[in-house]
């Protein structure tokens, strides 16, 4: 767990000081998180760019790669699906009202103004989302860029999806292992009690009580 430790001193500490220092720590720490989601919501619209960019490459190739065309188009449709519909995918307490803040591109600009509750849930969607579409979109579309790349040769589109979906795909491991007990989640798939047992204290206080989300814990 000296990762995780470590790492969520290196997330709340460090990152979130650069963005924003002013005013009580409490009000630091959820303008902080607000602007940490704009962020990471560029990265998905890159994405969205990205893999629109390769699928117009696969089209226009032709010579027999249609059929990589097509499973990147139902990737890229799931995704874009996925990410409109998060509010009613994923479990959460935000006002019915508010799902429309996690639409693309307007989420770029609503989320600056979420109160902390609103925060918090938009946090726990996110996230439940990335990690989705990592399995359903980005890997995926790592295999395609390499079987593209390996038909019609290096191309700036073919590499630079294949990169980017990597280096995506990478970084949601990473926000796992530093937010969440990922490695007991997965064992407690097989083995429910393998999660209350490896949980350090503070995740279980934080994520395993019944107001998971509450952005006062």
């Amino acid at each position: 767990m000296f990762f995780q430790t470590q790492g969520a001193k290196w997330y709340d500490s460090i990152l979130g000081k650069i963005l924003l220092s002013d005013g009580s720590a409490e009000d630091i720490k959820w303008r902080n998180q607000r602007y940490l989601l704009v962020l990471f919501e560029v990265f998905e619209h890159m994405d969205f760019f990205s893999d629109t960019m390769l699928m117009a490459k696969i089209l226009f190739f032709g010579h027999g790669t249609w059929m990589l065309f097509l499973v990147s188009a139902v990737c890229f449709g799931l995704s874009i699906a996925g990410h409109s519909l998060r509010p009613v995918i994923f479990d959460n307490e935000l006002d019915p009202s508010q799902h429309g803040i996690m639409l693309p591109f307007r989420c770029l600009r609503e989320y600056r103004h979420m109160d902390n509750k609103s925060t918090a849930q938009v946090t726990a969607i996110y996230n439940s989302y990335t990690l989705l579409m990592r399995f359903v979109e980005d890997i995926p579309q790592i295999f395609i860029s390499i079987m593209f790349t390996m038909q019609a040769g290096a191309t700036f589109w073919g590499v630079w999806a294949l990169i980017y979906s990597t280096l995506i795909t990478v970084g949601t491991a990473i926000n796992m292992c530093i937010n969440y007990p990922f490695l007991a989640i997965l064992l407690s798939c097989f083995r429910p009690d393998v999660l209350e047992r490896n949980a350090p204290m503070a995740w279980r206080a934080k994520y395993a009580a019944p107001n998971m989300y509450d952005p006062k814990n």
